[in-house]
């Protein structure tokens, strides 16, 4: 089934084309402003079905990026802000991390230990080998 869309959004285009995989295999075209969709099912979904399907996740997809193109000016504008206030504090440095208890650090280095005398699981049949024995005989 082929979808014809007369002004794409491309972001959103190609978004709701991957949100179709996983029912129907996705073909992609784009010329000028518009773009086609064909979608072939993958399971047993009617063609209308996998159609409206896209038509409803490309619309989302239109709203998630127009959403995401409105909100820049008030992202750079809370970081404009941010900047402004940390200049105004003499652009102090955050308080420094507490520290590590002497029994943390023995509990780390007991994990770290253990975690190093572990070689993974026996192999009595001697089978499996590391990969880079594997490429030394190649």
């Amino acid at each position: 089934m082929k979808i014809l869309l007369a002004s794409v959004d491309e972001n959103a285009l190609l978004g709701a084309a991957y949100l179709m995989t996983e029912d129907a295999y996705v073909l992609v075209a784009r010329k000028g402003k518009s773009g086609s969709v064909e979608l072939w099912p993958k399971k047993n979904a009617s063609p209308a079905a996998l159609a409206a399907a896209f038509r409803r996740e490309y619309a989302n997809q239109v709203l998630r990026w127009s959403l995401t193109r409105d909100g820049l000016g008030l992202r750079a504008e809370t970081l404009r802000r941010a900047l402004e206030l940390a200049e105004a504090a003499g652009g102090r440095t955050q308080a420094p991390q507490a520290t590590l208890t002497p029994e943390q650090k023995a509990e780390i280095a007991a994990l770290l230990a253990e975690a190093e005398a572990d070689h993974g699981p026996k192999d009595p049949l001697g089978i499996t080998r590391p990969w880079e024995e594997s490429r030394k005989e190649r």
